[in-house]
């Protein structure tokens, strides 16, 4: 495998259109005879969607992998994620493709074993998505430490002690009202002695909270994770960024409402949540599903009665372990 590994990844790169139903031919061809020298089969990992859901879903292959190194593991998804993927698994050979794709997949599925990985929503056992994920793909679902794969170099944003903020934008049911943030970063800044740098998609006035220094994401998510892991500490709603903290060192403090923390980090010591405490909380994981993204039957009450003293209780105990000055 190690001798055909280079030409593998140069054909699974050209695994796009106009040529990908031919490049995806050849890569299995050679795949299925690396595998056949290994004793072992090919095994064909699917699965689109939003970066954390890619980003979960590469980690358990690549543990999948290590698993079972007789196989050859073939990582599919659509041209978009290709930085999510190589994030969580460098090594896995991976097919960008245009989804969905009828020829490609009736290729994908001639004599081969194909996983289209989906996060089972209705899942109230509080298992974690990529546990989910290795459910899914017959692997042991246990916990792992879990690491994301970028270079660390000093970033000048964090020469002194900050805080990375991240408020959204996102589906309103996930947002927590200004209000609450701006008497969370006077503290941050007041109390804590702490720079607070709020991250933003995009230049989004009416998101900018009071107060804080502001980063227009236009940079990799590797950089991103550099960043977050110099940090002092890292405060967000569930979001992709609160995926991308909870690969890094970083300190972090997840804000929940309809969505289950334990469905979204693995909480230690220097990471943690803080959830609302209203008898619907959760809702996204219940069938059906009570939430409808931009708003709910109860008015978005498990964000709108979340506080800035919870939030600021969560981040105390976080600092206080992480050793950052209080």
């Amino acid at each position: 495998m190690v001798k055909f590994q280079p030409a593998l990844k140069v054909l699974a790169w050209l695994c796009r259109r106009p040529w990908e139903i031919v490049s995806v031919a050849v890569v299995i061809v050679l795949a299925q005879w690396c595998a056949r020298k290994r004793g072992g089969r090919v095994r064909v990992v699917a699965r689109a969607g939003g970066l954390g859901d890619v980003l979960w879903a590469a980690a358990a292959a690549d543990i999948a992998a290590k698993q079972s190194p007789q196989d050859v593991l073939l990582f599919l998804t659509q041209p978009a994620m290709h930085e999510a993927v190589r994030l969580a698994a460098p090594e896995i050979l991976l097919i960008m493709t245009h989804l969905p794709n009828p020829h490609m997949q009736s290729l994908l599925r001639h004599g081969l074993d194909v996983m289209d990985l989906a996060y089972e929503a209705e899942d109230i056992a509080g298992r974690h998505m990529v546990q989910t994920y290795l459910k899914q793909m017959g692997c042991p679902p246990e916990k792992h430490e879990y690491r994301w794969h970028f270079k660390q170099t000093p970033d000048p944003r964090a020469d002194l002690p900050v805080a990375c903020i991240y408020a959204g934008p996102s589906w309103a049911v996930r947002e927590v009202p200004l209000t609450v943030w701006n008497s969370v970063v006077r503290h941050l800044q007041n109390e804590l002695g702490l720079r607070v740098l709020q991250v933003l998609p995009d230049e989004r006035p009416e998101m900018r909270v009071s107060g804080c220094d502001h980063f227009v994401i236009g940079a990799p998510l590797a950089y991103i994770c550099n960043l977050f892991n110099q940090s002092t500490l890292v405060l967000t709603i569930d979001s992709i960024m609160l995926h991308l903290a909870a690969g890094t060192k970083a300190p972090l403090v997840g804000v929940f409402g309809p969505t289950l923390a334990s469905c979204r980090l693995f909480e230690t010591p220097r990471q943690q949540a803080v959830s609302a405490q209203v008898v619907c909380a959760g809702c996204h994981h219940r069938q059906p599903r009570l939430h409808w993204e931009s708003g709910c039957p109860n008015d978005i009450a498990c964000m709108k009665q979340m506080t800035a003293e919870m939030i600021l209780t969560a981040v105390s105990r976080v600092v206080a372990m992480a050793g950052a000055p209080q």
